[in-house]
């Protein structure tokens, strides 16, 4: 489990979600160019719901024409997270290929939680309140659905869509 953002400067995209323990983590989320070939494909340690999280990020992404409607992705979560449970990784699955593709640029880290319909839309989740008092959040913008309460001290943005997040995070454009 990690426990500070020490070793992890490079990375910019953390989803707020649960492992297979039902413990809330921060988890380190990687999208990657895939080659030529189109396809989305997962770290083995992402479940059947996590892996079907990012493909409706990406599907909202082609059907906000952010995307190509066959992209070639890979999602990586690192080894020491055992298992990504649910579909809470939506949302970080979308920012991490908004990055991959120049979309979004950011310097402090971005957290996400949020089921992302295949039309661009953020639904709630479960778990806020223990996502939210995840210590390793203080520092960078968070995105949840709307409809939450968030603790004093953090920025946090409540959305409804894809393209609200798009618009709080810096583009290179």
């Amino acid at each position: 489990m990690m426990d500070s953002l020490e070793g992890l400067s490079c990375q910019k995209v953390f989803a707020l979600a649960f492992d297979d323990a039902a413990e809330g983590v921060c988890v380190p989320l990687s999208a990657m160019a895939a080659g030529t070939t189109p396809g989305i494909n997962f770290s083995s340690n992402m479940d059947p719901s996590s892996r079907e999280a990012c493909r409706h990020a990406c599907g909202a992404l082609a059907h906000l024409g952010i995307l190509s409607e066959n992209p070639a992705v890979y999602f990586y979560v690192p080894s020491y997270i055992r298992k990504v449970t649910g579909p809470s990784i939506g949302l970080a699955a979308a920012l991490a290929v908004m990055r991959m593709h120049g979309i979004v640029e950011n310097e402090a880290p971005i957290w996400a939680t949020g089921e992302v319909t295949p039309f661009g839309s953020v639904l709630p989740v479960g778990g806020m309140k223990i996502k939210l008092s995840n210590p390793l959040i203080k520092r960078g913008k968070i995105f949840i659905p709307q409809g939450y309460e968030a603790p004093p001290g953090l920025d946090v943005r409540a959305v409804k869509n894809i393209e609200e997040v798009r618009q709080c995070v810096p583009s290179p454009f």
